[in-house]
């Protein structure tokens, strides 16, 4: 769990042009952070699914208070957190993010290097975060279910 102190933010609108690899732990990470950053800004979310070259995310007002992702894999919860952290900071009041993953992901930030490393060094820029690991995952592919 996460939770994030908030800003503000002014709308825009955003077209992705992305291709999402897969049916593999990679292309799950990449659509469930565009699902998690789509709630967070109460987006309209158009075309992403598993194998889709063209992703439109239109945001709307970023919504404070709890959202969860769940990569249903080991897929990485610290690339989950870099993906909503910014809109988080700009809610109207604090979040909480519930994420669901892997915690020491191939190819991606782990859980040590983002709580020691990373927290800190945007604390110094004024990010405050709490982050309360409930249980630690291995690493793919020992705990994938795509494998």
């Amino acid at each position: 769990m996460v939770t994030i102190n908030p800003n503000s933010f002014p709308d825009k609108k955003l077209r992705l042009i992305i291709t999402i690899n897969g049916p593999d732990i990679r292309g799950y990470i990449h659509l469930m952070g565009l699902q998690l950053v789509s709630d967070l800004c109460s987006g309209g979310l158009q075309g992403a699914s598993i194998g889709s070259t063209d992703i439109s995310l239109t945001p709307g007002k970023i919504r404070s208070g709890n959202h969860t992702a769940d990569t249903q894999t080991a897929g990485s919860v610290c690339l989950l957190l870099q993906a909503a952290l910014p809109c988080a900071l700009y809610a109207d009041a604090s979040s909480q993010l519930c994420l669901k993953g892997g915690t020491n992901a191939e190819m991606a930030p782990q859980i040590d290097y983002t709580v020691k490393v990373f927290k800190p060094m945007v604390e110094r820029f004024g990010v405050r975060f709490d982050c309360d690991i409930r249980m630690r995952s291995p690493s793919w592919p020992e705990s994938c279910p795509t494998k």
